[in-house]
């Protein structure tokens, strides 16, 4: 361009420029909130939330069962004439018809459900497993599985639209506690799972169940892996507002799963509470160890959403999420490692995670967020309080379930507090590492607050606020082989933070005043008739992040 042309245009150019920042500020400022506006909002009514649960066909089979009324001479098909067992209701039921099978609410059914091969008749007119009549959820007691399918279909299609809502699935003899059951502890009792799906199925529905003491409590597999690589699949499989409750196993290494998934296309696991699933102190041989989870999702599921769960105590992992996702609004409680997050896209935002464990003395733990995506984004989470354990608070790693390519990670607006490891942790190349907003405070004096163990082709630091409880801010920094002054740092990774203490609300300070008194207890016993919308996670965190200022 002609040089007196390029002096005329160059003001203009400038002009666009600023107020293209300007218009991305804004947008981003719009963002921000919209997001506080729809956090301030009220709660929903107490009464919100669940699954509606639409009618029966004109011509469907409602048929009721009460182990303290019922009579197997009766016909079920009202209240009044209920059966007494599952098995003898089970043959009246219908394929394709969308029939009900109805427990009574305060009984305690001995047998399980079995092998089930019955579908529905529509997503508008499931297959309901259900219960009827005022108080507790039925308990079913089941030496061995529950609820099975694991073979052939009655109409050799896979199976499709099933709902289990309100439902109590118990391991029989596999309680070390004195119980209201009066069901004898055997160390040797039969495991199984509380559901087991191994074939293909779409639309299957477990909430307001409570599911426990199994050896796994829910496996929600499309088949083996040989058969999920040759496109076998669950679709749209939602477990919303269950207990998932102290699986373990004294006999193989991998059991003790409170959930396993593998080859669901479409998962949503909201409102959930999943609590110290893989292992029991109390019986011998059912250690924690590196196997045993609260959650593991295998890396062939798709389209998975992890909402608003309370997730804690686990032998190992509380989520273990190969294969992607959103994971938001839960909150991890001294799991021993809390989050491992992979796959091709991964979201971690507005999470809490609180306190730690090692697995045991030989295998330290002690993992906040662990993330090993090609594409991640963690934002507005808290991971605080945890004691002297080697795990940092936040790692960003490359591992055997991140899919090749280049890696872009974006760490924004988090707050780490009061972390007995180092709380930003790189041991591995990242080509773009944005760390942007977050407060890292009163790190751990015997641990690092950044260190950075390998390459990053593009470090984007900017605005951040770092404090360690260390004397000497020499070492709060590792990166290029070694340790060195914030001025260093800065100088050779562009950093425009700020070492500073950031006082944030008294509540914050300690971790008894963060949490409401009794909150496992409280929330393990959750059903649809007690549910208190105070104490979901989601509220929980919410409080947590505005004690943090997140």
């Amino acid at each position: 361009m002609h040089p007196e042309l390029t002096r005329l245009f160059e003001p203009i150019a400038t002009r666009f420029e600023a107020q293209a920042r300007t218009m991305v500020s804004l947008l981003e400022e719009t963002h921000f909130l919209r997001e506080r506006l729809e956090a301030l909002a009220p709660p929903p009514p107490q009464s919100a939330g669940w699954t509606h649960i639409p009618p029966p066909p004109p011509d469907a089979r409602v048929v009721h069962v009460s182990s303290s009324a019922g009579d197997d001479a009766n016909d079920g098909l009202s209240p009044d004439a209920p059966l007494r067992s599952i098995a003898r209701a089970i043959p009246l039921l219908r394929d394709g018809a969308g029939d009900r099978l109805l427990l009574r609410r305060g009984d305690v059914f001995r047998g399980p459900f079995g092998n089930w091969s019955l579908s529905g008749k529509s997503p508008e007119h499931p297959l309901l497993l259900g219960a009827y009549g005022e108080g507790p959820r039925p308990v079913v007691l089941s030496s061995g599985s529950a609820f099975s399918v694991v073979g052939p279909t009655a109409s050799g299609e896979p199976l499709h639209d099933v709902w289990l809502i309100g439902l109590h699935l118990r391991a029989a003899g596999r309680d070390p506690r004195p119980n209201e059951y009066d069901d004898a502890f055997d160390a040797t009792a039969p495991a199984g799972n509380g559901v087991r799906l191994i074939r293909p199925a779409t639309n299957l529905l477990i909430e307001d169940c409570r599911v426990e003491l199994f050896a796994n409590n829910l496996t929600l597999t499309a088949g083996g892996s040989d058969e999920v690589a040759a496109g076998a699949r669950l679709h749209n499989v939602r477990v919303r507002r269950c207990q998932v409750l102290d699986a373990w196993s004294n006999s193989a290494f991998n059991s003790g799963q409170g959930f396993y998934a593998y080859g669901c296309d479409g998962l949503l696991i909201e409102q959930c509470v999943f609590d110290h699933n893989g292992w029991n102190e109390k019986v011998p041989g059912a250690d924690a160890t590196i196997y045993r989870h609260n959650c593991y999702l295998g890396a062939p599921n798709y389209n998975v959403t992890v909402r608003g769960n309370v997730i804690a105590n686990a032998s190992s992992h509380g989520l273990q999420l190969r294969c992607g996702g959103a994971v938001e609004d839960n909150l991890f409680l001294h799991n021993a490692i809390h989050c491992f997050l992979a796959g091709h896209e991964g979201i971690f935002r507005r999470n809490a995670i609180l306190g730690g464990r090692d697995i045991s003395p030989k295998l330290p733990r002690g993992y906040g967020l662990t993330l090993s995506c090609t594409e991640g984004r963690a934002e507005r989470n808290v991971v605080a309080h945890k004691g002297a354990m080697t795990g940092s608070a936040i790692t960003v790693e490359r591992g055997e379930w991140t899919p090749p390519g280049p890696r872009r990670i974006t760490l924004v607006g988090n707050a780490v507090y009061a972390w007995g490891g180092n709380a930003l942790e790189v041991p591995h190349d990242c080509d773009t590492l944005e760390f942007a907003g977050n407060d890292l405070q009163c790190c751990d004096p015997s641990r690092k607050v950044i260190n950075v163990k390998a390459k990053i082709a593009e470090p984007r630091f900017a605005a951040n606020r770092y404090h360690s409880l260390g004397d000497d801010p020499a070492r709060w920094f590792f990166f290029d082989g070694r340790f060195m002054p914030f001025d260093e740092w800065r100088s050779l990774t562009g950093d425009s933070s700020r070492c500073e203490r950031v006082d944030f609300h008294p509540d914050a300070v300690a971790l008894g005043d963060l949490l409401p008194p009794n909150l496992l207890d409280t929330v393990r016993e959750q059903s649809r008739i007690t549910w208190d919308d105070g104490l979901t996670a989601r509220q929980v965190v919410r409080r947590i992040l505005e004690c943090f200022g997140k």
